[in-house]
Parts: C-alpha cells; structure tokens; sequence
C-alpha cells in the first residue's frame, strides 16, 4: 500500500505518544514527552513527519529526521515508528525518508543508531543500503540496562546507486 510523508501537527501529538508508548515500540526508542515532541515541531533543525497511507491519510506511524541546517549535510534519522507491523510499511517508510533527505534536503549523509538487540530495524536498514559504522558500546541506559547502539549510515552516492 502506498505511503506518504506529512508534517506533524499538534492534533497528530495524541497518536506520536501513542505509537511510541506502546510496548512494541517503547522498548527499541527513547520516548520523548509531550512537551518535547512540541518543541521539535517548532524546530527549523528538525522534521517531524506523519506516515500515512496515501489513500485515505491514515497514520501508521512517524519519523523524526534531526539535522536538516546541518553544515556538513549530515541529517540523521532520529526516531522511526510503525504502528502497523509486518506490513512493509517500515520499509517503504524509509525509502521516504532517504528520498526526503537526498532530494529535498539535499543531504550528503543519513545516519541513525539502531539498538544492537533490534535486529529486525537491523535488517530492514541494511536492504535500504545502510551500512554498519561501528558500535557506541553500552552508550545508552535503559529501565536500568545499559545497552550498545549500532551506528549505520547510507551516502548519497550509495542511495543513487
């Protein structure tokens, strides 16, 4: 099913909460409060952006992409969410999000940071052409756990291909 990507509005934040918050999903990201995902809609560095499906705008998840005034045009793909699992929709997501960043952004890099134990995101990032930089070794400490995160990343050069 075809997708699209929209900018996030306020009336959007109950359902960005939502879709974080659920256990499926909470467990894989740092969720944000209310109150930041709000500053980040007012953000000119950031793109909060609705997943919908194109036929009748029903969301099925979000992303946020940091970094879009950067100078060295390094965007990073802060937070990807899918409410809709096993449907391709994650995948098709982020061939928005790289066709967002290298022709509209004009981006030379995405990157993100995936969890080490979310494999799935993993795999799906790897056939999107991501590549596997390094790890950042138990950096980030979660419900009393730490735990490593997987630095990936795809050129330009690499997406045109």
């Amino acid at each position: 099913m075809p997708l699209q990507l929209r900018p996030t509005t306020e009336a959007d934040l109950s359902f960005v909460i939502h879709a974080e918050q659920h256990p499926d999903n909470r467990r894989f990201i740092a969720c944000w409060s209310d109150a930041q995902h709000t500053d980040a809609l007012h953000n000119r560095d950031i793109s909060h952006l609705i997943v919908a499906r194109t036929s009748d705008s029903h969301p099925v998840g979000y992303v946020i992409i940091a970094g879009i005034t950067n100078l060295h045009q390094n965007v990073e793909l802060c937070r990807i969410v899918i409410t809709e699992k096993a449907q391709g929709y994650g995948q098709r997501a982020i061939q928005l999000v790289q066709a967002y960043t290298f022709d509209v952004l004009k981006a030379h890099r995405l990157w993100l940071d995936v969890k080490e134990a979310n494999l799935r995101a993993q795999h799906v990032y790897r056939r999107q052409g991501f590549v596997v930089e390094g790890t950042l070794r138990e950096s980030f400490k979660a419900d009393g756990i730490f735990e490593s995160l997987i630095i990936m990343s795809i050129l330009e050069q690499e997406y045109r291909r």
